[in-house]
């Protein structure tokens, strides 16, 4: 049986992700014998007994778990960016594309009897934030340039269809972005947008200039500001990136600076 790099049998992986979906589910029954199988998994990390949590604290400390056991996985890395983009790895691409979810999102449907979702439990932007965090904490050797440029796709295609939208159409309490599949599929781009931000500080396997995205934020936010068009949750996680990638970019200089400036000290107490 293959083995992750920590050991652990791959199968391994799939079942925790199949108790995870499983604390998601719409029958309470299956949430709750979901938790109880989940606090026996952490506790077979740690030396003490793990007590039986709701669901919702199953699942968060579950997809830590995961960072844990699996930090280098490529499979996990795939995994994640199809629970958050809801999209699927083929080809080198994320399909559907952000642009194609938001033309089916935006879509009226004038059937009869319109298909309920399968799972009306699951919190489809908490589960974004969920993976987006995944993600962002998965080593940088989970993460290949094929996941890079097509997260990178997805997202610049996705910012630029809200921006173009954004532009076009007013966002009334009840309008455009207000729509709840449309609101979600905003909340994961913009979700996304961070992740590549964040892999940009640990690789250079992301190949777009981290100030692309940071504009297209910029822009997003800018939508907002001159013609209130934009939904305030998407501004309000727009702007919370944008100033953390900048304040991480003023670090990073100042870091740089810093160690120019002590190369020259001790080239001077040499000299």
């Amino acid at each position: 049986m293959p083995l992750t790099s920590h050991g652990y049998p791959a199968l391994y992986l799939q079942a925790i992700l199949l108790v995870y979906d499983s604390l998601n589910d719409d029958d309470s029954e299956i949430r709750e014998l979901a938790s109880c199988t989940a606090s026996r998994i952490l506790e077979a990390r740690s030396a003490q007994s793990v007590q039986s949590t709701v669901p919702l604290v199953a699942s968060r400390k579950l997809s830590q778990h995961l960072i844990v056991v699996f930090p280098t996985s490529v499979a996990l890395m795939g995994e994640g960016l199809s629970r958050l983009t809801g999209s699927r790895l083929l080809n080198g691409c994320l399909s559907p594309s952000a642009i194609q979810q938001f033309s089916e999102a935006r879509h009226e449907t004038t059937a009869l009897f319109a298909i309920e979702k399968q799972n009306l439990f699951v919190d489809e932007v908490r589960e974004a934030v969920i993976w987006s965090r995944v993600l962002k904490r998965l080593s940088k050797r989970a993460l290949s340039a094929e996941h890079a440029d097509a997260l990178s796709r997805w997202v610049t295609g996705g910012l630029g269809k809200l921006i173009e939208v954004a532009d076009a159409e007013v966002d009334e309490p009840l309008g455009w972005a207000s729509k709840p599949d449309v609101f979600i599929l905003g909340m994961r781009i913009i979700l996304a947008t961070d992740v590549l931000l964040c892999w940009r500080t640990k690789t250079r396997k992301v190949h777009i200039p981290g100030s692309s995205l940071r504009l297209l934020l910029g822009r997003l936010v800018a939508a907002e500001t001159e013609s209130g068009h934009v939904h305030n949750m998407w501004v309000e996680l727009a702007e919370e990136i944008l100033v953390n990638s900048i304040l991480g970019r003023i670090g990073t200089i100042q870091g740089i600076l810093h160690g120019v400036a002590n190369t020259i000290h001790v080239d001077k107490g040499h000299g």
